[in-house]
């Protein structure tokens, strides 16, 4: 986190000087707010989880309705004759459009549903269950970092007898101070409020002493809690915001693959292969060349013929050699 080491002291510093019920207050306030946001923050990760459970389970419906006219289209065109055959190795190379299309469809909707699943659990053990813990619970396993729930309530129990106490004998000494002020003019009855006024005097200031004594190490007590609350709070966050970075970019990467292999399917070859199948194309693969060599001899003869034959593109030539004449 940014920023520089805090002081131990800083709350103590900060609220000392305050009216104990003002300084108790404000920072009681300030950690009551702390768990309520917490329990909202779950809730509002509960509600996403739940998001999450309906649509992975419309996922997984939807996956169990293939595309049936492209899965039985894929093989509808089975070839004519023995020669038409290829490896079935080359079947995905080969496969029908409409196949192709289902099949990466198909794939894209499984990963698709596999990352929800694995996203949704993040959030339920990493997210959802650490805001659920107790605020003096979080992050307990952390050297250092522990704030025993036990010294707290203990530290909080003590500090609302204080302030108690502190009031109390404020009131006190208030109300004998403004009983002086306004006693009449008998000597005795002046006399026995200003005991009771000095008695009330000596309550308060040994009230504002224990105070004094127990708000520092009390303060402490509150900074460390808020400074935990805030360190877990961000730091869960922050894993909320890095699960859901990792999760985005795994259906980045369940598309870019998806859009390869839309990109890498042979549109020309798929349409040639269904015409060779399909219609009366003779097939380039088993196509002959012949060769006609014609040789005229001088002596009348019949020519004579050779013929080659070479499995590749057809090709006819024909050539005549003319011999010279003998004597």
């Amino acid at each position: 986190m940014a920023g520089n080491e805090l002081s131990l002291e800083l709350y103590a510093d900060a609220f000392r000087s305050l009216h104990p019920k003002l300084a108790h207050s404000l920072l009681f306030e300030r950690i009551r707010q702390a768990k309520l946001l917490n329990e909202e923050l779950s809730e509002h990760f509960r509600e996403r989880i739940s998001i999450e459970e309906q649509y992975i389970r419309a996922l997984t419906k939807l996956a169990k309705k293939p595309i049936s006219t492209a899965a039985s289209n894929q093989n509808s065109h089975a070839p004519q004759s023995a020669q038409f055959k290829y490896n079935e190795q080359d079947e995905e190379q080969h496969q029908d459009a409409h196949g192709r299309v289902a099949k990466i469809l198909q794939d894209q909707l499984t990963h698709s549903i596999s990352s929800h699943e694995n996203y949704h659990a993040q959030l339920q053990t990493q997210v959802e269950a650490a805001l659920r813990k107790p605020l003096l619970q979080q992050q307990q396993q952390q050297a250092g970092a522990q704030q025993d729930e036990a010294e707290f309530r203990s530290t909080e129990e003590q500090t609302l007898k204080l302030v108690k106490s502190y009031e109390e004998s404020e009131q006190k000494l208030n109300r004998s101070t403004q009983k002086l002020n306004s006693s009449s003019n008998n000597l005795r009855k002046i006399q026995s409020l200003q005991t009771r006024q000095y008695e009330d005097q000596l309550h308060f200031n040994h009230a504002k002493q224990t105070w004094g004594e127990h708000a520092s190490h009390a303060f402490r007590v509150y900074q460390s809690v808020d400074k935990q609350r805030l360190m877990d709070l961000f730091e869960t966050l922050t894993k909320f915001e890095t699960i859901q970075a990792d999760h985005s970019r795994q259906l980045m990467e369940i598309a870019e693959r998806a859009t390869i292999s839309l990109l890498t399917f042979d549109i020309q070859e798929n349409m040639q292969r269904f015409a060779l199948i399909n219609g009366s194309i003779a097939d380039p693969s088993t196509t002959t060349t012949t060769t006609t060599t014609t040789a005229t001899h001088p002596n009348g003869n019949q020519p004579e013929q050779q013929q080659q034959q070479q499995t590749t593109t057809t090709t006819t030539t024909t050539t005549t050699t003319e011999f010279p004449a003998t004597t």
